[in-house]
């Protein structure tokens, strides 16, 4: 069945296709300060079939639409082949370089398949032991890749 295509003017401005979305994401942005180019909130962040960033919603938008867009982006991607990310957003692998630990930050990195793009960012305040979410994230990312099923939940390593 062919996706219905289904548009929504994010923060930038720009109609986008939310049908051909790879990848959302949502980012707490909790305790960082409002600036002149970014307002107090939470992001959301989708992306397209390049790992590049597609679409924005700013902390101007409502936590309600934010929400209804990662839901719904989120149902239309489906299961097959989509690693799940907290606050309900999802990755398809095929969007997906690489999974590391960062040696600057201590930070688990989802590293995009374009340069220089992070899908999610772990940090290491947030979540425990992530020595062990990133061996078990890599594992989950290898059964979906070759369509076998993962059931992982990022709730087990959150703080």
């Amino acid at each position: 069945m062919r996706k219905q295509a289904t548009f929504d003017i994010d923060s930038l401005n720009k109609a986008v296709n939310l049908a051909r979305l790879s990848g959302i994401n949502h980012i707490d942005r909790a305790g960082i300060e409002e600036s002149e180019k970014a307002p107090a909130g939470d992001w959301v962040v989708g992306f397209g079939l390049t790992g590049y960033k597609e679409y924005f919603l700013d902390g101007k938008v409502t936590p309600k639409k934010k929400e209804d867009i990662v839901k719904m982006v989120s149902e239309v991607m489906g299961v097959k082949r989509c690693l799940p990310l907290p606050y309900g957003g999802k990755v398809s692998v095929d969007i997906i370089g690489e999974i590391f630990i960062s040696t600057k930050t201590d930070h688990l990195i989802i590293a995009s398949i374009a340069p220089k793009t992070a899908i999610f960012i772990a940090e290491k305040g947030k979540f425990k032991d992530l020595d062990l979410l990133l061996s078990d994230l890599s594992k989950a990312l290898v059964d979906v890749s070759t369509g076998k099923k993962s059931d992982f939940n990022w709730e087990s390593y959150a703080i």
